[in-house]
Formats: C-alpha cells, structure tokens, sequence
C-alpha cells in the first residue's frame, strides 16, 4: 500500500519519470493552482501519430478524500507504459493496439492543495470513524458541527473551525469543491482538455462509504441521463454494465445496475451547470468505490478502480476498431 503514489510529491516525481523515460508515449499539460500546487493532465499514446486520428478518453479524480483513485490512475500509467501486466488488465494484453488507436488522458488529483493537506494517504476504516473522516473531508463549522457542502464559499461569509480537505482555494478568501464549480483548477484543466482533443468517453473516479450496505462500488449515471441523447444513453448503461460485471467476476459486490445521480436541489443545479453540456455530447459515467471501511482494504480500492479504467480502455478500443472496419 505504502508503495502506491498518492501525495503530489510522488505523482509529480511518476509525471517526471515517465516524461523522461517514454518521451514518445507521454505528454503532460500542467494547471498551477492559487495554492502552488500543480495540478497535472497526463495523455498516453503513441505521440508519432496524431491524436485526432484516434479515439480519446478522458479519466479524473475530483476529490483529495478519496485517494484510491489517484493511486489506481497512476499504477495503471506504470504498467501500461511498461508493458507491466501480470495477467490482471485487458487493455494492457493489447497495448500496441491501445496505444496505436486511441490516446488515453488522465488526470490523477483534481485538487493536489486538499491532498497534501490530507492527515492520511488512504482510508481503511481503522483509525477514523465515517462521522470523523467526513469532518476531515468537509471541515467543522464554527458551532462544531460537519461545515456544510458548498460548490464555492467565502471566508467573507463562513468561518469554520476547520477547512476542510475537499475544497480548493482559489483566491484570499474564496474555495470551492472541485467537480462542482467552473472556477477550479479540474474543471478549467478538463474545459481546456475538451477544446484542444475530441474524447469519446469520460470516467471520474470517485470513492464513498457505502455505510450500512452490502455493496462496494457502483457505476452513477449523469444526473441528466433520462434527458440525453437516446445513443448517449443507451452508451452510457452498456458501458456501466460491462464494468460492473468486471467488478464481479473479480468478486466484489457492486450495486447491480447503473443508475442516474441521486442529487436533488443545490447539489443536482451544481452538477447542470458544470457538466450538462458535456453529458449531452461525450457519454459520461462516475464510479464509485468503498472509502472509510474494513471490509474494502485500501489495496482492493486500488483493484476496483484500475479494473474500472481498464475497461474503460477495453470500450473504448472496440469503439476504435469498429470504425476502422467501417
């Protein structure tokens, strides 16, 4: 586990090493953050071909409490790059087609400020209980309770005991959450991303609780899923199947089917305004993967989001060679 890269020291020195190492295989694009911080966006393919003759897709990590997938993005580059398969990952047995037709971009942590300041590089479910890491995550309020969840706040306006570890400063006195306001350093790294390259398929990476429940992981539908385009659609859910069988041939107990975000109100109006013109043309999905609890060790996070990507490569190389018959 310790061997994992998570903080952004050791993303950074991975960045480094494979931009001297694979200089034909790797391109990197950097997004300094207010707080120093650099934010990195990692594409993978064979650079002697352009890109706009292959198929793109887009993977982020929004969150800086839910290091899993970090960690998963960033082993899977190793090995992908290495050729480092161990009989576990499909896209990897493929490599020279993957890297041939498609380019891979990554973005490993969407707020590097909030991962430094992280007190833990994973969550096991040991040390902290749900109620104590979510105050981690969000902070405390100044009458000790969770600080509420905001796409931006001011300090101008709030003043919590604690800041917590999922917001972003972008000014003196201005934060925001990373996947839910246009002003972070993510959303204007994937804006940017989106009008320089046509991806395909997009996968955040997410992790939660799943407190109280039998299920480890789940594939989240847009919240506008019903809304889109009938192909975007059925996309969306034929995709989500495929990495939810893969989770459970490698036996974990995902939720069964893909579904619509559950949001509602502020949080569901956060989401339209940041993403709903992406849903609307790229398919899209979110998965989710057990933080916070015994029963999904940080190594098997790790597992179930690398085994999310790798399908998502497998998806998107079908796709790739399917228009190349036609």
């Amino acid at each position: 586990m310790s061997t994992y890269a998570v903080k952004p020291d050791e993303v950074e020195a991975k960045v480094k090493e494979w931009k001297e190492e694979y200089p034909d295989l790797v391109r990197v694009e950097r997004l300094k953050q207010y707080g120093g911080f650099t934010l990195f966006a990692i594409t993978v393919s064979d650079q002697n071909k352009p890109l706009n003759e292959k198929l793109g897709h887009l993977f982020h990590v929004p969150h800086a409490h839910e290091p899993a997938g970090t960690a998963a993005i960033v082993d899977y580059i190793d090995r992908l790059l290495k050729g480092d398969n161990k009989n576990l990952f499909l896209a990897i047995k493929k490599r020279e087609q993957v890297l041939r037709k498609c380019f891979l971009t990554f973005i490993p942590d969407g707020n590097p400020q909030g991962r430094f300041r992280s007190p833990e590089k994973f969550w096991d479910g040991r040390k902290y209980t749900n109620k104590e890491f979510l105050e981690i995550a969000f902070g405390i309020n100044e009458n000790g309770e969770r600080f509420p969840r905001y796409g931006y706040w001011s300090l101008k306006e709030h003043n919590p005991k604690s800041i917590g570890i999922v917001y972003e400063q972008i000014s003196e006195h201005e934060f925001v959450e990373p996947n839910r306001d246009l002003r972070s350093s993510l959303m204007k790294m994937i804006r940017h991303l989106l009008s320089k390259r046509s991806y395909m398929q997009i996968l955040a990476l997410h992790q939660t609780e799943f407190e109280h429940s039998k299920y480890n992981a789940e594939v989240i539908l847009p919240c506008i899923q019903r809304e889109l385009p009938t192909k975007i659609q059925k996309y969306n859910i034929d995709w989500g199947k495929r990495i939810i069988k893969r989770w459970r041939d490698f036996g974990a107990n995902p939720v069964p089917e893909p579904k619509p975000l559950g949001y509602k109100g502020e949080q569901r109006e956060y989401f339209i305004k940041c993403w709903a013109d992406i849903y609307r043309q790229i398919p899209t999905l979110t998965v989710e993967v057990q933080n916070n609890n015994i029963k999904t060790p940080p190594r098997t996070q790790v597992l179930l989001q690398e085994l999310a990507i790798d399908t998502s490569v497998m998806v998107l190389l079908k796709r790739a060679l399917t228009r190349e018959l036609t």
